[in-house]
């Protein structure tokens, strides 16, 4: 899991305490531009 993209630390998944909710949003509004238009 992505605990900090700026300075690029991860941990297992299972170790995972925190994580970079800005990251793993910005993941998923350009997965949505790519596929959003399949819902429209």
């Amino acid at each position: 899991m992505v605990k900090d993209a700026g300075r690029w630390e991860v941990e297992p998944e299972r170790w995972a305490s925190e994580i970079d909710t800005v990251y793993y949003r910005k993941l998923l509004e350009k997965a949505w531009e790519e596929v959003g238009f399949v819902f429209q």
